[in-house]
């Protein structure tokens, strides 16, 4: 009796000093209020050019060191299938056609970046198809070559389809890079994606000595209400890009240097890799998986949506989706849904019957990292 007492004193001792060891570990011996607000001294500040443009010598000019060595996050490029549209192949007969006062063609420039993308994209495991790889275009007919131009990323199943431009402008001094998306912000939302995560890249890599706010610019501004061709008949994720302005003389100079045109590359295969990094979100037919639903009966819809970002911690727990950008169309008119988080399962049903005919499904939604949805019509037919 007196060893159990004793061994009941020894256990509420150990107790004791374990809580009372806990509570100090919960203490901290320094403590003291959050300092003031830190406000910035004009002395101290730095200096910001007013207006979009650096002054000669300014040390934002001066180019990055590169070494060309991938990032861990190229991994995510093997499998893809990427396009690359160098622009104004088959021109190199006319003189002076899209080229500096000296007769450096932009097709010449634009070719040489795309080839070294290409190696970089296939070195990651990507397969690259290029709608040129000398000068020629794909049609005689300009029209007609735009026309093939744009179908040639459905032809060979691209995931992503770039055109790759240098411009011009008769004002010497303008050099910055720009992104042309079609028709408006809404119209393919990962085509905004895309274009901002290389217009990013290109600005730091290239330094050049202007830059235009976000860089993303309709091509409406260009042909209005048409926009460029090579965009408005494309249906995977398209941008245009203008790397810089050859018309300026500082940068035709830069351009003519082999290094120059393959640090460009560089700097579109990292805004590549970045875009494809936080992945390409999709969605998929899962009821009626046939497309087919029967007239008198009652009709539901399901989709099921795929955040498709890479894997991590909590990846498997719900698709990494928000709810709140989530927005279906049937024949382009909005109807409401309902949307598993757990599942990623979205669900319509109409409150009667679809009369018989066919039926155009689009889902448009945003993944965690704020990748827009690659979009993609289904095709419901409802028969008699």
């Amino acid at each position: 009796m007196k060893h159990r007492i004793v061994l009941l004193i020894i256990v509420l001792l150990l107790i004791v000093s374990s809580v009372s060891l806990w509570s100090q570990e919960q203490e901290t011996s320094v403590f003291h209020d959050p300092p003031p607000a830190f406000e910035p001294a004009q002395a101290e500040q730095y200096t910001f050019p007013p207006g979009n443009a650096l002054p000669p010598g300014d040390r934002w000019l001066k180019l990055p060191p590169i070494d060309y060595i991938p990032p861990p996050y190229g991994r995510y490029l093997k499998g893809l299938r990427i396009c690359l549209d160098p622009g104004h192949g088959g021109y190199g007969h006319l003189k002076g056609y899209k080229a500096t006062a000296s007769g450096y063609q932009e097709s010449e420039m634009d070719l040489t970046v795309a080839r070294h993308l290409r190696d970089f994209l296939v070195k990651s495991g990507a397969t690259v198809t290029m709608t040129r790889d000398g000068d020629w275009d794909l049609k005689k007919n300009y029209n007609e070559a735009l026309h093939a131009r744009a179908e040639f990323p459905k032809i060979t199943n691209s995931d992503l389809f770039i055109s790759m431009h240098h411009n011009a402008h008769s004002r010497k001094e303008a050099n910055f890079t720009s992104a042309f998306y079609h028709e408006f912000p809404g119209y393919l939302y990962s085509n905004i994606d895309l274009g901002r995560y290389i217009v990013d890249e290109l600005e730091y890599w290239l330094r050049l000595p202007e830059f235009a706010n976000d860089g993303l610019y309709s091509d409406y501004l260009i042909y209005e209400d048409s926009g460029f061709a090579v965009l408005r008949q494309t249906r995977v994720p398209a941008i245009l890009i203008e790397a810089s302005f050859f018309s300026n003389p500082d940068e035709e100079k830069r351009l003519r240097d082999p290094e120059y045109l393959k640090r460009e590359a560089w700097a579109y295969y990292l805004g590549i890799a970045k875009y494809v990094r936080n992945g390409m979100p999709k969605a998929e037919l899962i009821y009626p998986a046939n497309g087919i639903l029967k007239a008198g009966t009652p009709h539901k819809i399901q989709l099921k949506l795929h955040d498709n970002c890479p894997e991590a911690w909590g990846s498997k727990t719900a698709p990494r989706i928000v709810r709140f950008s989530i927005n279906l169309t049937i024949n382009d008119t909005q109807v409401p849904f309902e949307y598993d988080d757990k599942t990623g399962i979205l669900s319509y049903q109409p409150p009667q019957s679809l009369a018989p005919g066919p039926y155009n499904v689009l889902v448009r939604f945003v993944n965690m990292r704020k990748n827009s949805s690659i979009p993609e019509i289904f095709k419901v037919t409802v028969e008699p």
